[in-house]
């Protein structure tokens, strides 16, 4: 998508216009590079668009020139490909500060690949997402172990840092069919205070994938519901 002037704003605040919360609805994963038309197809009661790769902030701003309601996510994929990074690396502060300037909330992080049992990655990226602010969700893209053997690490530093997170799951077709894959989610579901499913991108697998990507949300904050009663965690592939 090509770059744009800055989005519209309400010209008496000076402020942009309040999208719709992203609690409840089934977003739709669009690179940035698409055109504007794809985009319209998530402009519907309980959709919305997550647009991906590093121009996905000037996507949003795009976006933002036309009315435009439904909420808006940006996901770097910074861990996906050949030349992924591990979750140890530092976020990019103007990759939050963009979001922010771009009124999208919850602000997402531009994290890394978390290794089978890395935990030092993990630790990393829940770190520097709680010390950047409440309105940062730290994005988890986990091996797919985390959800069976180490889920109770996993349980435990999601716990303790306090801070609403958004997992990316590893696995070849589906990241949840087993059950002891849907037991561990449950579990963290149970425990944690805010938990999302982005995605689970081919990209991330050692074979091609039959599905392709899957795009889900849970609750971003606890206790919290969309405006048209979707409260539960749902998750769909597309």
């Amino acid at each position: 998508m090509r770059s744009a002037p800055a989005p519209r704003r309400d010209t008496a605040s000076g402020s942009l216009p309040v999208l719709e919360p992203v609690t409840g609805c089934l977003l739709i994963q669009v690179a940035s590079k698409e055109p504007l038309e794809v985009v319209r197809l998530a402009d519907r009661a309980g959709s919305g668009v997550v647009f991906t790769g590093a121009g996905a902030i000037e996507a949003i701003h795009a976006v933002r020139r036309h009315p435009w309601k439904r909420p808006l996510l940006a996901d770097r994929r910074r861990y996906t490909g050949t030349a992924r990074i591990r979750g140890t690396a530092s976020f990019a502060p103007s990759w939050l500060a963009g979001q922010r300037d771009a009124g999208v909330t919850p602000v997402l992080t531009d994290s890394g690949y978390i290794g089978d049992g890395d935990v030092t990655a993990l630790r990393a990226i829940l770190r520097q997402a709680a010390e950047a602010g409440p309105d940062v969700t730290a994005v988890l893209p986990l091996h797919e172990r985390w959800l069976h053997q180490d889920r109770a690490t996993l349980i435990a530093e999601v716990t303790a840092h306090e801070a609403p997170v958004a997992l990316v799951l590893e696995h070849a077709e589906d990241p949840l069919a087993s059950s002891e894959a849907v037991a561990g989610l449950t579990e963290l579901l149970r425990n944690a205070p805010s938990v999302a499913l982005l995605r689970k991108p081919a990209e991330l697998s050692a074979r091609r994938s039959r599905a392709g990507v899957y795009a889900a949300k849970a609750p971003l904050a606890p206790g919290t519901t969309g405006d048209r009663g979707c409260s539960r965690p749902f998750l769909q592939p597309y």
